[in-house]
């Protein structure tokens, strides 16, 4: 996409990718055993996971690829979220996280939105 095609581009318009043909894929279960289990009250990395999660997956922009939102401001009036500051290489970051959240907390809130990710990966690897 060039920088005047980004500047021009709005929410619901199509996303110019390297390739159009994207393969079919399986999606990988996340295998292992769940269970609930009585505690102490101690810091839970497992609630910590999940509110990650629960964050990285639930503010993304569902009309642009699910693409995260990095401002956001909660003092306007009205609120606003934006993804200007967006960098396609924070992706890999977002793909290695949340499975291994999903992992440790067993949850599978938002997992259309891994799917998207994936797909997105897969239509920006170089070919060779």
């Amino acid at each position: 996409m060039t920088a005047t095609e980004h500047e021009n581009w709005k929410p619901g318009d199509p996303i110019g990718y390297i390739t159009s043909d994207i393969p079919d894929f399986e999606m990988p279960p996340y295998e292992g055993e769940r269970y609930e289990a009585r505690v102490p009250d101690t810091l839970e990395l497992q609630e910590r996971a999940r509110l990650a999660l629960h964050n990285m997956t639930e503010a993304t922009d569902p009309q642009a690829d699910y693409e995260p939102y990095y401002i956001i401001g909660l003092r306007d009036n009205p609120p606003v979220m934006l993804h200007t500051s967006w960098h396609g290489a924070t992706l890999a970051n977002y793909m290695e996280s949340v499975p291994l959240m999903r992992i440790m907390t067993g949850s599978e809130q938002n997992s259309e939105v891994d799917r998207r990710w994936m797909e997105v990966a897969r239509c920006r690897a170089p070919t060779g």
